[in-house]
């Protein structure tokens, strides 16, 4: 009687331990775990797009320096350049005949280009 009792319960046990796997099988349970999985993948690519962003925009940063130092760079090479134009063209202006006042004055130039001396009319400042 002792041994039959103990199997019976053992028995129920696995019953139940069997229905609540079924029930776990069936509909919600299943689903639920699906959703489960689907939102952790979800999550995963969400991070993974962040941490691409993030290297995005430290590539970017340091284009944008790269380029900022190149772009002062030229605009300090242009206004040296700028600034010999502008004495060359005072050295220029002073040959022209004309009054050194400081107006704008007509003066004529001469600038070869290949064959000879061409005269040109050029407006200087003096």
């Amino acid at each position: 009687m002792g041994k039959e009792k103990r199997m019976r319960k053992k028995w129920k046990k696995d019953w139940e331990r069997r229905k609540n796997r079924k029930k776990k099988k069936n509909g919600k349970g299943k689903r639920m775990v699906k959703s489960k999985k689907k939102k952790k993948k979800q999550t995963k690519l969400i991070r993974k797009k962040e941490r691409n962003e993030k290297e995005k925009g430290k590539k970017k940063e340091e284009t944008g320096k790269k380029n900022r130092l190149e772009k002062e760079k030229n605009t300090k090479r242009k206004i040296k350049e700028r600034e010999k134009k502008k004495r060359r063209k005072k050295k220029r202006g002073r040959k022209g005949k004309g009054k050194k006042t400081g107006l704008r004055v007509k003066t004529n130039i001469y600038k070869s280009q290949g064959k000879g001396n061409i005269r040109c009319n050029r407006r200087m400042q003096i």
